[in-house]
C-alpha cells in the first residue's frame, strides 16, 4: 500500500511542477527506470532513495510517503510501512506524515548501535523536536554536538545539515517532530 502511495505522491508533485521523469532523475540522482518503477508502485524504495527524491523536489520527506488521511483514527504501528536505511541500521515509522494544514510531521525513529543517520537541511525556519525513549543519541547540528539520553528532549533549528548518531551499545528509539515555519507546498 505504501509503495503505491509513494508512487502516486511523487507523480502528483512531479506533474504539478511540469517535470518529466528525465528532469526528476537529473535533480534527484535517481535513475529514470527506478523513478518509473516507484511511480508505478513496482519498487520498494529505501529511505535514502525517498530522501533524494524529496530533496530534489524540495518537499518534506513525509509528503512522499503519506497515505490518504482521515480526521480521527487510532494508528497501529503494524499498519504503517516502515522505511529502512540501505544498511538496515536506521528505521523510520511515519506515524504522522506531513500535514500542510498544520505544517508538521512526526516519526518514531530507531537507530541501531553505530548507526549514523544524516539529516538534510530543511527549509529556513524549520525546527526539530526530539524525545528519546530508549538509549542515547548524539545530534550534530548548527556547528554543535548534543547528547540526548532516555527521558531527555531537544529542540534545534534544522535548516542546516544535521546528523543523528547512536554511539551507545543499545538500540536508540526516539520521536522526531519536524515543524515548518512556513507553508511548504
Amino acid at each position: 500500500m505504501i509503495n503505491a502511495a509513494v508512487g502516486e505522491n511523487i507523480r502528483k508533485v512531479r506533474n504539478s511542477r511540469n517535470l518529466t521523469i528525465e528532469k526528476l532523475a537529473e535533480v534527484t540522482g535517481v535513475s529514470k527506470s527506478m523513478l518509473g518503477q516507484i511511480e508505478r508502485g513496482d519498487a520498494n524504495p529505501t529511505i535514502t532513495t525517498v530522501w533524494k527524491i524529496a530533496n530534489g523536489l524540495k518537499v518534506p520527506f513525509s509528503v512522499l510517503i503519506q497515505l490518504p488521511e482521515v480526521e480521527t483514527r487510532v494508528i497501529d504501528k503494524s499498519q504503517i510501512a516502515l522505511m529502512l536505511s540501505d544498511d538496515g541500521l536506521y528505521e523510520c515509522c511515519p506515524f504522522f506524515p506531513f500535514d500542510s494544514k498544520r505544517n508538521f510531521e512526526m516519526y518514531e525513529m530507531t537507530l541501531q548501535p553505530t548507526c549514523k543517520a544524516p539529516g538534510e537541511p530543511h527549509p529556513k525556519g524549520t525546527l526539530e523536536y526530539i524525545i528519546v525513549f530508549d538509549g542515547e543519541i548524539t545530534i550534530e547540528h548548527n556547528n554543535q554536538v548534543d547528547k540526548v539520553k532516555k527521558g531527555q528532549a531537544i529542540k534545534f533549528n534544522a535548516d542546516t545539515a544535521h546528523c543523528y548518531y547512536n554511539a551507545g551499545v543499545e538500540v536508540a528509539r526516539f520521536v522526531l517532530l519536524i515543524h515548518y515555519l512556513y507553508d511548504i507546498i
